[in-house]
């Protein structure tokens, strides 16, 4: 019987600890205007890695943690396509 699980279950080892070190920085700003950060311009966006949350300088306002805040993008499916094609609307 299959069930869902919400998160990784590390049967075989203890999950990894991320250190300072193994975590890549980046140096975005909070735009006054908008109040957003970690925009197009994110070093960590450019090399497709998410920022980490305890050390991105942006904080809440960081742009780059759709995973890890689990905003996904809406997928829409169409009944009439012949192949298949997901169609995520942005």
């Amino acid at each position: 019987m299959w069930h869902r699980i919400h998160r990784n279950v590390f049967t075989h080892r203890e999950p990894k600890c991320v250190t300072e070190d193994d975590v890549l920085i980046c140096t975005c700003e909070v735009n006054p205007e908008t109040g957003l950060g970690c925009g197009p311009e994110c070093i960590n966006r450019d090399v497709l890695v998410e920022c980490d949350p305890a050390f991105c300088p942006c904080g809440a306002a960081c742009q780059n943690q759709k995973f890890s805040r689990k905003q996904a993008r809406s997928i829409h499916w169409s009944p009439y396509d012949r192949v298949r094609v997901v169609n995520a609307i942005p």
